[in-house]
């Protein structure tokens, strides 16, 4: 059975105990991730998700509490040794803005 699994629930401003907007879709296949605000990874381990797992992530738009985790999530998987791909689905412009996020990182 398909699962939504909150990551966080806070709005644009989060707080100790609440983050950005995002959350895990579980299903019969590979969990994906919606929205990245912050770095997911620490709670996705708690939950007993490894990862390495995680294949596709969905952006819903381009504001920072939906997108500005990205290249720190990526550097933590890197640093942690991931080696496949980490797809990302999104409206045209918002994956565009998040490639060019990720060159100023460069």
């Amino acid at each position: 059975m398909a699962r939504i699994i909150s990551l966080g629930s806070a709005a644009a401003v989060s707080d100790a105990e609440h983050d950005n907007t995002h959350f895990i879709l579980e299903g019969e296949s590979t969990p994906i991730l919606v929205d990245c605000g912050s770095n997911p990874l620490g709670k996705i381990h708690k939950l007993g998700i490894s990862d390495d797992t995680l294949q596709d992530m969905i952006l819903t738009h381009f504001h920072p509490d939906h997108v500005s985790g990205v290249p720190n999530m990526l550097m933590h998987m890197w640093l942690l040794g991931r080696k496949a791909p980490l797809r990302i689905y999104g409206l045209n412009h918002c994956v565009n803005r998040v490639e060019d996020m990720m060159m100023f990182f460069a």
